[in-house]
């Protein structure tokens, strides 16, 4: 604070110079940093073109995001790798230690400007990034942000940017993927960060670099930095292993002694852990080797914890001959009994002490297992902190360790510091070097060892033991097809050898329910397998792949049913369409536990109404999805089918056992269908009174575990236990209707029970009286129907989205056709309609999550449907509002979950995701499609938003000469011209004007254009005619098709 006597004072020279010399003092002061952790934070930034109008802000975000946890040398590092077709390492972990010079160096970072290779970065990252060279430090989190505002390029030798990333989590780096705009690609967002809770995006680059969602960003980031986890080492079966330490106590190794004892420490956990039979010794080396930890079987965690705090240095010599020459002396050496016999290196505590004291070596027994000798694996770890020093002995390090090696003991050597190629070449191949200075981790090491040493599993053949399962779509559009899918399932099965202890087989079927249609213990033959699935039931209903998948783990894991354990498990998968419900995460679910479980699954995706990103989510990381346009056409394709069996039978593998609690008696209570012999038999009852106590905990337990609701309802009406429930029900609420007005005085949670009673009644009465204070709103679906959308609500229920609407607890705004609409739609697209799964995306369209008034909405708007496709909202004044080119008869409905707008004529379609993919060669764009090949015409068609193109087909091309034309795709600057001559920064719909109207509206160009309606419809600008197609309405805006260059 500075304070003036007078105005005077306050003008004069001195005064001044004190302020400005304190300001400036100020500015000049680090920000602090609001999360306080050390942390090696790495950024990935987008530089490709379409980021022109918005890299700033994007630097400006990272420069934030840095901020938050400040850059200092013993405190946060920050670097920076960019990308877009290229990538560069900009700023190193170890260029700074300010957060002032880092941003500086950030402004600095040019713009790329061409394509999205994201792959290329995260290789960049996982090579240079965090290495010791660039400033990465070993033993501290690693928390990487992935910036982007589109998707993967997908040019040639282009990898998914998933698969890099999991090897970088693989190694401990934490993840987290930030999408900005319209042309992310969420669910490859998710499979870079390793998960949805590492994923966020913001709409807008102004929404980016929100106070909001940078701290929700940053916070998230701050609790990976100081709470994660662990790495997690891999579980792995070792029977028998004797693992001896030689630690570097050399004196020159001093920095190096907590990382070595962090190492020792965890390591032998992670052996003790994995290893039945363990033997573990230690020893430590300067320039003479000593004995701190004689072997020890399977020794207690805190013995060996309590020996790796008391080392102590031996000298200043790093003899690493003399710890190997003192290794195969005291450890491993091979010991003889009387007869002569080797009884291998095992020697207790008191014989190596002998060793140790010159004294006479005594016998010690193998370890057996049931009588038989065990074959032991041996290790020897070396733990260097430097180069080699000569203590003066005629070994050298590379023939000492030949007495180990010719005693098939394998030796892996763990460097902590540049140790030199004398002590790297004691290793026999480089993969048994561990140079954790340089960033190996102990998961990369632990992993390497359970490759060495892990039990072989078994080996198995296309001739069996193989448990497979035929997943079979029987939902409303499979109608026709049906019987074809059969012969498929038929075909497939022939690749195997169906019998008893061969391969056995099981045939689920899945529509709004699944059913078990035929069990393992029964498809152990290629003629019962052909009896059951060509008489297969057909539900005809909606597609719940997630109850399924369900299923399908049931028939594969279910001893009962003839399941085997630890046999490789295989899925075949046949879907036509798509899920029908507005969520997946139960889909997802059930996928990923069929992962957990070694589930090996094939998936067939067949015809046009597949939602691929629906279905390659259910395949990551490691499956194959296959696509075929039709189901006659799979039939007849041979190498499909023969490529899918020889698949798995190349990938054949130990499934891992599954573990289903849900009855009172801890054994499995999952009905197949309606067939109840898996039941625990104290639980196969009528509906007798005094079991209602019983079947309401078994209600709650198959509740709790995920079953769907129907299929429960129809088990317990298939036992006869429904009626005594509902009965139950009645007589319970009729006493407790009597017995309120006593209960009151028990506490509030009687007080409750008269209200709850009687709601339902009450809020009929309420509304037959007009009395609506106690529910003042309309259901969603009453109100659309009371606004003349009957057939719209009959449609949803019919498809099932009806039912998800109404159980789900989260708003939802609708967006009505009235009946009207579905009387007057073209035959052909009625036609259209007929396909369920068509049917279903069209609705789907007409669905947005969460309450979305048009009131509050300004003009050229755009809305995400759950069909995840845009909806652009035009508000024209005097002539109304307009949804896509929609004129709305009314808006903002209020409902009690939701809103609700009604429009009168044509009908909402889903329509392309954005508006640079939507010209193709074949549609007449040959010449268009070929100017989107320049980066900066490309970047104009993604990023603007809100826009209107009048887009010239190729015949609009035909009054310039060919020379002309490829003169034009060759000069961007007189191409982004033409392009945006024909753009206009607003959406315009051809309802825009009323017939006989005119107007005038600017081009991105700075051009006026004269749009007009002729008196019989025709949409015109600059007196050419736009035709068909007109209004389509893509992710950023609106496109209309002219046959002449404006």
């Amino acid at each position: 604070m500075f304070t003036a006597a007078s105005f005077d004072d306050l003008i004069s020279g001195d005064f001044l110079d004190k302020v400005n010399a304190a300001g400036c003092k100020e500015a000049q002061r680090e920000p602090e940093p609001t999360c306080k952790v050390k942390v090696d934070v790495g950024f990935v930034l987008d530089s490709s073109g379409s980021l022109r109008n918005d890299y700033s802000k994007e630097k400006d975000f990272l420069k934030a995001s840095a901020a938050a946890f400040g850059v200092s040398d013993d405190g946060a590092r920050a670097g920076v790798v960019t990308f877009s077709y290229y990538t560069e390492h900009s700023i190193k972990l170890n260029d700074h230690t300010k957060v002032s010079t880092f941003n500086d160096a950030v402004d600095k970072i040019a713009l790329m400007g061409s394509t999205t290779r994201i792959d290329k970065a995260l290789r960049m990252v996982q090579k240079d990034m965090f290495t010791i060279a660039n400033g990465g430090r070993p033993g501290v989190t690693k928390v990487l942000f992935v910036l982007t505002d589109g998707s993967q390029t997908q040019d040639v030798g282009a990898e998914h940017p998933g698969i890099v990333a999991k090897e970088l989590r693989d190694k401990g780096i934490r993840v987290i993927s930030i999408g900005i705009g319209r042309g992310i690609n969420t669910t490859e967002l998710v499979h870079i960060a390793g998960g949805k809770e590492n994923v966020f995006t913001a709409a807008t680059f102004d929404d980016l670099i929100s106070g909001d969602f940078l701290d929700k960003v940053t916070g998230f980031a701050c609790n990976q930095a100081k709470y994660s986890p662990p790495e997690e080492i891999r579980q792995c079966d070792m029977e028998a292993l004797d693992v001896v330490f030689g630690i570097d106590m050399s004196s020159r190794s001093t920095q190096h002694y907590p990382q070595m004892n962090g190492f020792l420490t965890q390591f032998a956990d992670a052996l003790s852990a994995n290893t039945k039979y363990l033997n573990l010794g230690a020893l430590k080396y300067g320039s003479e080797a000593v004995v701190t930890f004689p072997y020890q079987s399977k020794p207690a965690a805190d013995a060996f914890s309590q020996m790796v705090g008391k080392l102590t240095t031996v000298d200043n010599g790093r003899a690493v001959d003399a710890a190997l020459v003192k290794a195969y002396e005291a450890f491993f050496k091979p010991r003889h009994n009387e007869n002569g016999k080797s009884a291998g290196g095992y020697l207790s505590a008191d014989r190596i002490n002998e060793i140790v004291s010159g004294g006479k070596v005594g016998l010690q027994k193998v370890l057996t297992r049931d009588g038989e000798e065990i074959n032991r694996k041996r290790l020897f770890v070396l733990m260097v902190a430097g180069k080699h020093l000569d203590n003066g002995l005629d070994i050298i390090p590379v023939h000492a360790a030949r007495l180990l090696y010719d005693l098939g003991i394998q030796i892996m050597v763990v460097a902590f510091d540049d140790v030199g190629d004398r002590v790297t070449s004691i290793a026999r191949n480089q993969r048994d070097v561990f140079e954790m200075h340089k960033g190996d981790s102990m998961l990369k090491f632990m992993n390497e060892i359970c490759n060495k040493f892990e039990i072989k599993q078994p080996q198995y053949s296309r001739n069996g033991p193989i448990d497979v399962a035929f997943l079979l779509d029987s939902s409303a559009s499979m109608y026709e097809a049906y019987p074809l899918q059969a012969q498929i399932a038929q075909k497939i099965a022939s690749q195997y050898q169906l019998s008893p202890n061969g391969t056995r087989a099981s045939i689920v079927i899945y529509s709004n329910n699944a059913q078990i249609e035929l069990l393992l213990k029964d498809g152990t033959s290629q003629e019962a397998f052909k009896q059951k699935v060509d008489n297969l039931p057909f539900l005809g209903l909606d597609t719940r792949l997630d109850r399924g998948l369900y299923l399908a783990r049931l028939a594969l894991f279910t001893k009962k049913y003839g399941a085997r354990a630890k046999v490789p498990k295989i899925l075949y998968i046949f879907i036509d369409g798509e899920q029908s419900t507005l969520e997946n995460a139960a889909l997802n679910a059930q996928a990923e536990e069929l992962r957990k479980l070694g589930v090996q699954v094939m998936i067939m995706g067949v015809g046009g109404a597949v939602n691929r990103k629906e279905l390659e989510a259910i395949a990551y990381p490691n499956e194959k999805v296959y696509y075929s346009a039709s189901f006659h056409d799979l039939l007849n394709n041979e190498a499909m089918i023969q490529a899918m069996a020889n698949r798995t039978f190349s990938n054949l593998g130990p499934s891992r056992i599954a573990t289903i609690s849900l009855g009172p008696s801890g054994s499995l209570v999952l009905p197949e269908g309606l067939n109840t012999n898996i039941l625990p038999s104290e639980l196969k009852r009528g509906p007798v009174a005094d079991a209602v106590s019983q079947q309401i905990h078994l209600l709650l337990a198959l509740l709790k575990s995920g079953m769907p609701a129907d299929i429960i309802t129809r088990y317990f009406s298939s036992q006869g236990s429904l009626p005594s429930l509902l009965q139950y029900h009645r007589q319970l609420t009729y006493i407790l209707n009597k017995l309120s007005p006593s209960l009151k005085s028990y506490g509030k949670s009687f007080q409750s029970i008269q209200s709850c009673s009687s709601m339902a009644a009450n809020s009929v009465l309420d509304r037959a009286f007009g009395k609506h204070e106690a529910n003042k709103y309309l259901d969603l679906l009453t109100l659309a129907r009371q606004n003349g959308g009957n057939t719209f609500v009959d449609l949803l229920w019919a498809t099932g989205l009806a039912e998800d609407l109404v159980t789900s607890p989260a708003d939802h705004t609708l967006i009505i056709p009235t009946d009207e609409v579905f009387k007057n739609l073209p035959e052909n697209l009625q036609k259209k309609l007929r396909d369920t799964c068509y049917l279903r995306k069209v609705l789907r369209h007409h669905i947005v999550k969460g309450k979305v008034s048009l009131a509050d909405s300004s003009t050229n708007k755009i809305i995400t449907s759950f069909e995840n496709k845009p909806i652009i909202f035009n508000n024209y004044k005097s002539k109304g509002m307009t949804l896509s080119g929609f004129a709305l008869k009314d808006y903002d409905l209020q409902a009690r979950k939701g809103l609700i707008h009604v429009y009168t004529s044509g009908i909402l379609l889903p329509m392309t995701a954005s508006m640079e993919t939507y010209f193709k060669p074949s549609q007449g764009f040959q010449i268009l499609s070929a100017a989107l090949l320049d980066p900066y015409v490309e970047a104009l068609l993604k990023t603007s938003t809100a826009i209107t193109f009048f887009a010239p087909t190729d015949k609009a091309f035909e009054s310039m000469s060919g020379a002309e034309r490829t003169k034009l795709l060759s000069d961007s600057n007189s191409l982004l011209t033409l392009i945006k001559r024909h753009m206009v920064a607003q959406s315009v719909y051809s309802s825009f004007l009323s017939n006989g109207d005119m107007t005038e509206v600017m081009s991105l160009a700075g051009e006026n254009l004269k749009l007009s309606k002729l008196k019989e419809g025709t949409f015109m600008v600059n007196d050419v005619m736009v035709k068909s197609p007109r209004d389509v309405t893509t992710g950023n805006g609106v496109v209309h098709t002219i046959d002449e260059l404006l």
